[in-house]
């Protein structure tokens, strides 16, 4: 059965009053963001106070050979938090003597088992218990840990400021957050266009609490698993794409979350954003950002002050 919905005109009039003044608001700090972002680049790009020698692609190496070896820098660490394991924690080697491991995710164990038991390939059992189910906030993890660790995780947060001052709040002082993030130009996100600092800030002042419609449309009609063969979907003519715009519009509007990659970054654009993002001060003060290239990811270690 279908709902209608109909607005009483004044209350509609003034339903639209709000939205453009809402508008009218964000354009405003919008416009101002992107004033900034034009000053700073025309200074050679020098705030990017966080250089990295391994982005010197003339002198390339990669420091870390895999992800078990990037996370050799959690040796020395009494406390780890990993968001969003799965089936696949990465962490429980490091359980010994006093440390503490723990995990978080947006869904508790035994909604992670039933949607493994529909997924093949993969392990219900390899799946940790939850300590923290995020659809229930970050304000509920009241303790505070030398390191959190995450994988393939950021890309898919809905607002990436809020997202990275929600890990301040839950690391110790001069804690690190260790993740690894998949390369764009490696991967299935291949031919969508990179993510810039003005598509972060959008979603922040827009409070955006999962992916919008755009994101959920590239992800379902602009991915390509063959992108070294495959013809650029944007500079496609197939009518059939409809069907695919078609399919991902229902799926948005009638699904209350929908899980796709809201952000493509690469080592450089990431390090370039995060830069950005701390000389306007709406993330919280960075001691240090190492990036290391991989073969179709990079990993970040993110130390706040």
């Amino acid at each position: 059965m279908k709902i209608k919905t109909f607005f009483h005109p004044i209350k509609l009039k003034a339903k639209r009053l709000i939205d453009r003044f809402f508008l009218k608001d964000l354009n405003h700090k919008l416009e101002a963001i992107e004033s900034k972002i034009d000053n700073l680049n025309k200074n050679n790009k020098s705030f990017l106070d966080f250089k990295n020698i391994t982005l010197d692609h003339n002198n390339f190496s990669i420091k870390f050979k895999n992800r078990d070896d990037f996370l050799s820098l959690l040796e020395n660490t009494n406390s780890i938090l990993e968001i969003g394991p799965f089936d696949k924690p990465s962490i429980e080697k490091f359980r010994r003597g006093n440390k503490i491991i723990h995990y978080a995710d947006w869904l508790s164990q035994d909604e992670l088992i039933e949607r493994a038991r529909e997924i093949e390939g993969r392990n219900i059992h390899g799946i940790p218990e939850i300590k923290y189910i995020l659809s229930n906030g970050f304000d509920q993890i009241k303790s505070n840990y030398d390191a959190v660790v995450s994988h393939h995780c950021i890309e898919h947060v809905p607002c990436l400021i809020t997202h990275l001052n929600q890990i301040h709040e839950v690391i110790t002082n001069k804690g690190v957050y260790l993740m690894s993030v998949p390369n764009k130009n490696d991967c299935f996100d291949h031919f969508i266009p990179e993510s810039s600092v003005l598509d972060i800030i959008t979603a922040f002042y827009e409070k955006r609490s999962k992916p919008n419609l755009r994101s959920v449309l590239e992800h379902r009609c602009f991915t390509s698993h063959n992108w070294q063969t495959d013809e650029n979907p944007f500079m496609t003519l197939d009518p059939n794409r409809k069907n695919l715009f078609k399919s991902a519009c229902n799926e948005y509007f009638t699904t209350d979350y929908v899980d796709v990659h809201c952000w493509q970054f690469s080592p450089e654009s990431f390090n370039l954003i995060i830069n950005q993002l701390t000389k306007f001060n709406l993330i919280n003060p960075i001691e240090s950002l190492e990036i290391f290239p991989n073969t179709g990811e990079f990993y970040v270690s993110l130390k706040y002050k």
